[in-house]
């Protein structure tokens, strides 16, 4: 019998991030549950939550006016918008540079090298977790255009991310020419070399 006080704004992000979850790359949307108690949301409360959303002009996310007209069926939600939400997914996922991204890069790279001519990937050995990960950071968007193109299915968005994804590589390798060499260099205080990527 206990009374549970929500803004609905903060319920209403809670929801979202649950519809847009994902596993790896993929999406894989959960329930809402009750942040006080780890319980789910039952039906009827999902329904007043959007209802009362709507009813009072607040803002609606798309994804659970999307999950709404799915009738709040998950099964249905995901097949009906898995495009809508892969494309979601994808940019969290590789805006939280993610390790793992490091051997794609390095596989783009081998696969792209006529377009990427200027730039290095070093091997993971030869250069630091902190470096990788800043690597990582400066080609988020080529990592973000890869998998969109991969595998995205309608043959429109396929052709708009590979076209995307080719100009991007272009892009890069354009303004950042040496990008990725290890340079040796002499600490004057140790007097000993330390490489330093460029």
């Amino acid at each position: 019998n206990t009374v549970y006080k929500f803004y609905i704004n903060d319920l209403l992000r809670l929801w979202q991030t649950c519809l847009t979850d994902y596993e790896d790359l993929f999406p894989k949307p959960k329930k809402i549950y009750n942040p006080y108690t780890n319980i789910p949301f039952t039906y009827c409360n999902i329904l007043n939550i959007y209802y009362h959303a709507s009813v009072n002009n607040i803002r609606v996310p798309t994804e659970i006016v999307l999950f709404r007209n799915c009738e709040f069926k998950f099964e249905k939600f995901l097949t009906t918008h898995y495009e809508f939400l892969f494309i979601k997914t994808t940019c969290s996922y590789v805006s939280e540079c993610h390790l793992e991204l490091y051997a794609d890069l390095i596989y783009i790279k081998e696969i792209h090298s006529n377009h990427l001519k200027d730039i290095i990937i070093p091997k993971p050995e030869t250069i630091s977790l902190s470096e990788k990960l800043l690597i990582i950071k400066k080609m988020n968007v080529i990592l973000k255009y890869y998998y969109l193109k991969t595998y995205v299915n309608t043959m429109f968005n396929k052709s708009y991310y590979d076209c995307l994804f080719y100009k991007e590589l272009k892009t890069f390798n354009r303004l950042n020419v040496g990008f990725g060499r290890l340079i040796c260099k002499r600490k004057p205080e140790s007097n000993k070399f330390c490489t330093t990527l460029h």
